[in-house]
């Protein structure tokens, strides 16, 4: 087809004119045709006849399609066509590769054909040099396969440069970036596990504009340019992350491409996105894509209220204090009105889940300077004034906002029960008492808040709650979809020995998307209990998992591909699930082990050995013992002043096989101190 349209029936015609007459190219040329089945029946054995002929008149292109023929793997065998003695003899290959490549005639592509076969051979190492030289004159197969070499330390030495060298070229001559992008994808891993940034941007950047999701994703956190984490947001959302679909949102807004900012924050929204829902009442509010509408966009912020995100709150604050700016009768209330009370107890919970912004605000409220002495008239004057008395007290003058609170509470208002709840809860403050949290998280349920509800489903109220009133609480908030109720309800089934159940739960939840219940499902493959579904969606659950970067499903992916000999795909996984915050003892000592010995990275002692250093830090005592082992080797850092300190930090934490190891490097140490002072 070089010029004209392609006709196998008209080119057999002139082939087989030719061969008639002896011609070397006619009979190399019907040996393809019927070799590949182009135009006639597939025949080897009449293949291999013409391109004998061919090759005995002197044709050095049928040397190159013997070796084709032979080989077996560059065309399909149709079913039923008789096959010859010599189908997928390698040698015979071989040779005939050999024999074109040494006449000058298609020398590239013979060697690319030799050294793949050299590859699969008794000497695989001999297949590099072929190999080169075929990369050295852009096959592409050649270059893909030594950039996989380089990059893995595959029969070479590893070398990172090389590996991405080729990896571009063969995207220049093929226009297919996947190898380099993942190649670049992996370099700034590295790099931004050690904290280089400058390096860890430049090839995060490369893999993220060939199209690698993974390194976009990255780039919209970790670019020092706002616009630009925005633009690598969007790449990434388009790519399939629903992780930085805000993000996306936000620049497209700033683009003003608001049809599509809207699309994201609205999927975003679906997945529980507070501040997503906020976005979506400011684009209501102004008419960014939509028309102006007001009520809509307090819809929104309502919405996101509801679960007392700051932001919302203080919105709502602004709400009715616009409200009540614009009542014409405020000035003769004997009283502070209803819309000044709510934006009061809006901007107050705003500051009391850590809006400073709302802070600011209330400062300017008015009769804010009155408000000490001013009797509430209604709950939602005494959730205010308790909490902003609360915000001003001092530690051993706190009794009274909290009376205040309890008053708003006892008189109805969940918002004070909630507020109550939290504040109970609160590890670090001086009224702290978790009993008292759950009761005003009980007394906030029952006047029907899903929030205070949800609060309750977590470990630490269930033995406050006893086990009826908790089962009670799992059970209604498992049936709106609550992850959190679903994950333990499902785990207290799973304990008193309803496996099958507490898999049924798990897997419900793992399909809303919950990464705990993934984790669950899979520990339950690994365990061989009974799967309430096959093992190929769980493996695709946990995949998904792996796509929103939930650290322990990486590191579970890590020790699958570990398991498989795929070193270098686990410290991919190793790598993210380190970035993504996952700090499991496991983590360090895998990780720290891949850099000490170069086992699918390149090899960095120093950042290995750092890496268990981190590890203990984190308090993972256990692995005092191997990083003790590490220092005081000779092969590699030969510290045992900095052995001991280690050892003797995992013997006082009870860590098997410290104290001897202490013992014994002591015991080293004075014998060469001994033999300097001889």
């Amino acid at each position: 087809g070089s010029g004209i349209e392609q006709d196998y029936a008209k080119a057999f015609e002139y082939f087989s004119k030719a061969a008639e007459l002896g011609q070397p190219y006619g009979l190399n040329g019907m040996g393809v045709l019927y070799r590949n089945g182009d135009g006639v029946k597939q025949d080897l054995q009449l293949a291999e006849k013409y391109l004998l002929q061919a090759s005995e008149a002197g044709c050095p292109l049928a040397e190159f399609n013997l070796g084709v023929l032979y080989e077996g793997v560059y065309y399909d065998l149709a079913k039923g066509v008789p096959s010859i003695p010599d189908f997928g003899n390698v040698t015979k290959a071989l040779e005939h590769y050999r024999v074109s490549y040494d006449a000058g005639n298609l020398k590239s592509q013979c060697a690319m054909d030799i050294g793949e076969l050299l590859l699969k051979g008794e000497t695989p190492a001999d297949a590099i040099p072929w190999l080169q030289e075929a990369a050295a004159n852009d096959q592409w197969r050649a270059l893909a396969r030594l950039a996989v070499m380089y990059d893995g330390g595959d029969l070479v030495p590893i070398d990172n440069n090389l590996a991405i060298d080729y990896a571009e070229r063969l995207g220049n001559v093929t226009d297919l970036w996947n190898l380099y992008a993942e190649n670049c994808y992996r370099m700034g891993l590295e790099y931004l596990c050690k904290n280089q940034s400058r390096e860890a941007l430049m090839f995060l950047q490369e893999a993220a504009d060939k199209g690698n999701a993974d390194a976009q994703f990255y780039l919209s956190w970790i670019h020092p340019d706002e616009a630009s984490r925005g633009k690598y947001a969007w790449m990434a959302v388009q790519n399939g992350n629903r992780l930085v679909l805000v993000q996306a949102g936000t620049y497209l807004a700033g683009q003003k491409q608001y049809d599509e900012a809207m699309k994201c924050y609205q999927e975003a929204a679906k997945d529980g996105d507070l501040l997503a829902m906020c976005e979506l009442a400011i684009m209501h509010r102004l008419g960014e894509g939509v028309p102006i509408d007001y009520e809509k966009s307090m819809e929104w912020y309502a919405k996101a209220a509801e679960q007392y995100y700051p932001r919302a709150l203080r919105e709502l604050g602004v709400k009715y204090l616009i409200q009540y700016d614009e009542d014409p009768k405020k000035e003769f209330y004997a009283e502070i009105p209803a819309t000044l009370s709510k934006a009061y107890a809006y901007m107050a919970q705003a500051v009391l889940y850590n809006d400073d912004i709302a802070y600011d605000k209330l400062a300017a409220f008015p009769f804010i300077e009155e408000l000490p002495t001013m009797v509430p008239a209604n709950s939602d004057m005494e959730l205010a004034k308790g909490l902003v008395s609360l915000f001003h007290a001092q530690e051993d003058n706190l009794a009274e906002p909290l009376k205040l609170l309890e008053a708003s509470a006892e008189h109805g208002n969940v918002d004070a029960m909630n507020a109550l709840g939290y504040l109970y809860s609160l590890p670090n403050a001086p009224f702290v008492n978790m009993e008292t949290s759950t009761k005003y998280y009980q007394m906030a349920a029952a006047k029907g808040s899903d929030y205070a509800a949800r609060q309750l489903c977590g470990a630490g109220y269930g033995e406050l709650l006893g086990e009826e009133k908790r089962l009670e609480i799992l059970k209604a908030q498992a049936e709106k979809g609550f992850g959190v109720a679903l994950h333990n309800l499902a785990d207290y089934y799973d304990a008193h020995g309803d496996v099958q159940r507490a898999g049924e739960l798990h897997l419900k939840n793992a399909r809303n998307g919950d990464d705990h219940s993934v984790l669950r499902l899979s520990d339950y493959q690994y365990k061989e209990h009974q799967l309430p579904c096959d093992a190929e969606e769980i493996d695709r659950l946990l995949a998904e998992s792996v796509a929103r970067h939930y650290g322990e499903a990486e590191a579970v992916f890590a020790v699958r591909r570990w398991m498989g000999k795929d070193s270098r795909t686990a410290a991919i996984y190793r790598m993210r699930a380190y970035l993504d915050g996952l700090r499991l003892s496991a983590l360090y000592d895998d990780l720290g082990t891949q850099f000490l010995f170069g086992d699918g990275v390149r090899r960095d002692v120093d950042f290995g050995i750092q890496l268990f250093e981190d590890g203990v830090r984190q308090g993972n005592w256990d692995l005092c013992w191997m990083l003790g082992s590490l220092l005081s080797s000779d092969s590699l850092l030969g510290d045992k002043v900095r052995a001991m300190e280690i050892y003797r930090l995992g013997a006082e934490h009870g860590v098997e096989g410290c104290q001897e190891s202490l013992e014994a490097v002591q015991a080293e140490i004075q014998k060469e101190q001994q033999k300097q002072g001889e």
